[in-house]
């Protein structure tokens, strides 16, 4: 099938500044003023997505495929679009590929290639639901935990090493239980003497044990 598959992904290669415009004007058509991105947000998003498709498949990297499919359902949950827009937008890339398509092929070489790329399309889209749904489970966990976290701080004199229990320490302790749930790099900014170095410990602990 993937080799199959190669020339369709050549021809969307070809084609793929003709495709993204057609499908951005369907999905305006569509969507209207529901729509999630603007023009050059959906241009960013979908022709990185276009391009790790035929890049993945052309030369098969099929874990770079998942990866890249994984990644794409992280955006696009990030982006809060509606899984419900996704799947008709990918409806709208099949009818915008479709008249690349019928550019360079005809016959029933044409309804062969309108197969293999709706079994192309329905692969994609198992794989985005699995990965677009975990993901948003484990938003509403993290989520969760940090109700839970801000919660207890309430309650507190101490936490991971600071103390006290005013209002701006207790609005301390839920900025870090909020900070704790990222991956990234954190900025501590502030004075010499005013608790940078504790208030670093704390974030430390926090992401490795976040119930100590």
């Amino acid at each position: 099938e993937l080799e199959r598959l190669r020339p369709v992904l050549q021809i969307l290669e070809r084609h793929r500044q003709m495709i993204l415009q057609r499908w951005y004007e369907l999905y305006v058509e569509h969507f209207g003023s529901l729509r999630s991105l603007q023009q050059s947000e959906f241009f960013e998003l979908y022709e990185k997505d276009l391009v790790s498709l035929i890049e993945n498949l052309v030369d098969p990297d099929m874990e770079g495929f998942e990866a890249d499919m994984h990644a794409f359902a992280c955006e696009l949950l990030d982006k809060r679009i509606t899984f419900t827009e996704v799947v008709a937008s990918l409806h709208l890339l099949e009818e915008s590929c479709a008249e690349a398509f019928q550019q360079e092929i005809a016959g029933n070489d044409l309804a062969r290639v309108y197969l293999i790329f709706d079994k192309l399309s329905h692969c994609r889209m198992i794989l985005l639901a699995g990965s677009y749904f975990s993901a948003r489970t484990r938003e509403h966990e993290l989520h969760l935990h940090h109700l839970e976290s801000t919660q207890d701080t309430l309650n507190r004199s101490t936490y991971h090493g600071l103390v006290g229990k005013s209002q701006p320490m207790l609005q301390l302790y839920e900025s870090l239980a909020a900070a704790a749930l990222g991956y990234g790099s954190i900025l501590i900014s502030g004075e010499s003497g005013t608790g940078k170095e504790l208030v670093a410990r704390a974030l430390h602990k926090l992401r490795h044990d976040p119930q100590g």
